[in-house]
């Protein structure tokens, strides 16, 4: 029992224990009950429930194949609640039989403002052995003190390929993050994979963003973004993509880093299209796309004979991004001229390519000296040997 407490005012706490026969587990959760003035100006009361419970393979199956290992629960009526954590890895992949905490390890904090609220976290994976998936799926939401709805949520991470200890390095990994708010009409769903298994590599991951607003009429769809483009590695060859639809969307803003970088290497320089329209144009209907294809072979080497090698290495790549805008039925133009498209409609689009290929003759020092004729052309510049090219071959141009 509690009295006067700055924050909890007045009430108790205790443990509520729970078995389940039929799965041979035991839950042991903490519980709160009071009531407070804490940020408030009239006496409240409020309450929660929480606590975590670890689970031995094969944990409890929820379908063939699958099984929970583990779960952080919660529930409370007017309190702020932090995240609730997930069950720590290195428990639920060493642990030989059930086992319960108090407390899930989130938070609470009196709040006159939310009513009733709920947080699931669940590890869970394949059953018996969690190497070919595994997750932490995180759910939760809050009511208002009328019982309507605050928001929902769900959040999780998974694994593939790997068991729950060795996520670390697991060649699959994938995060979704999904959430309503309810009183502001808005969904927003954004998810990543990330692959890491030779020969396909993602380097900052797969992005994806769904966001839909009922109040404003915004909304779109993001697959990357002109700014933030999905790359894919496979072998040699990367690929940089990006392809949009809805409103307010990151205007195209031109070849990038890699085009710009590749058309330099060609001798084309100052390569600067423009980017994709007022601002006016972006916050009405329409889509863009984007795609970037570019390899790179490395150096080759040929061994001829005796000390002489043929060296060769080819790159490349091409790019192409198109954009469709439809202005608001409200906008103008600046200075009140006429806009610009057709029926408040516009496209835009540009492409570039680029090619180099370099073949020589490579020719090796001979017991840490170099002989003639390389001394004439590699003593200063060339200390491990003497290259003489056949042909440099470099390609390219741009149009929008």
């Amino acid at each position: 029992f509690f009295q006067d407490h700055p924050m909890y005012g007045n009430g108790f706490n205790g443990k509520v224990k729970a078995t389940f026969t039929s799965a041979q587990m035991e839950i042991t959760a903490s519980a709160r009950f009071g009531s407070t003035s804490y940020n408030a100006a009239a006496p409240y009361r409020y309450w929660y429930v929480d606590g975590k419970v670890i689970l031995p393979p094969p944990g409890i199956t929820f379908l063939p194949g699958y099984a929970f290992y583990g779960f952080g629960v919660a529930a409370w009526q007017r309190m702020n609640v932090s995240p609730i954590p997930k069950p720590d890895a290195a428990q639920v992949a060493n642990a030989t039989s059930s086992t319960a905490a108090t407390a899930s390890g989130a938070t609470f904090t009196p709040s006159s403002g939310v009513g009733f609220g709920f947080g699931i976290t669940a590890v869970l994976g394949t059953s018996p052995d969690s190497k070919k998936f595994n997750a932490d799926v995180p759910l939760g939401g809050q009511f208002t003190p009328s019982g309507g709805l605050i928001n929902i949520r769900i959040t999780g991470e998974l694994w593939a390929m790997a068991k729950i200890m060795d996520r670390a390095i697991a060649p699959v990994k994938g995060i979704v993050d999904l959430e309503y708010n309810h009183p502001n009409r808005i969904f927003h769903m954004q998810a990543q994979v990330f692959i890491n298994k030779d020969p396909i590599t993602t380097p900052a991951g797969v992005n994806m963003v769904i966001h839909l607003e009922g109040k404003t009429g915004i909304w779109y769809v993001k697959i990357g973004e002109p700014t933030n483009r999905n790359i894919i590695k496979v072998n040699n060859i990367n690929t940089e993509s990006y392809f949009m639809f809805g409103k307010n969307l990151t205007a195209p803003t031109g070849f990038s880093t890699t085009t710009v970088n590749g058309l330099n290497s060609v001798g084309i320089y100052g390569v600067t299209p423009s980017a994709a329209a007022t601002n006016n144009a972006i916050a009405g209907n329409g889509f863009a796309a984007g795609v970037g294809v570019n390899f790179d072979t490395g150096q080759k080497n040929r061994h001829l004979f005796g000390r002489v090698y043929l060296r060769s290495r080819a790159t490349g790549g091409f790019e192409i991004n198109l954009s469709l805008m439809k202005y608001p039925d409200n906008a103008v133009c600046a200075g009140g001229g006429a806009l610009e498209g057709l029926n408040k409609w516009y496209a835009q689009g540009n492409v570039a390519a680029y090619v180099t290929f370099n073949v020589s003759i490579f020719v090796e020092m001979k017991d840490g000296t170099i002989r003639n004729p390389c001394a004439f052309c590699c003593k200063n510049n060339h200390p491990n040997g003497c290259p003489f090219t056949l042909a440099d071959i470099r390609i390219g141009g741009y149009l929008e």
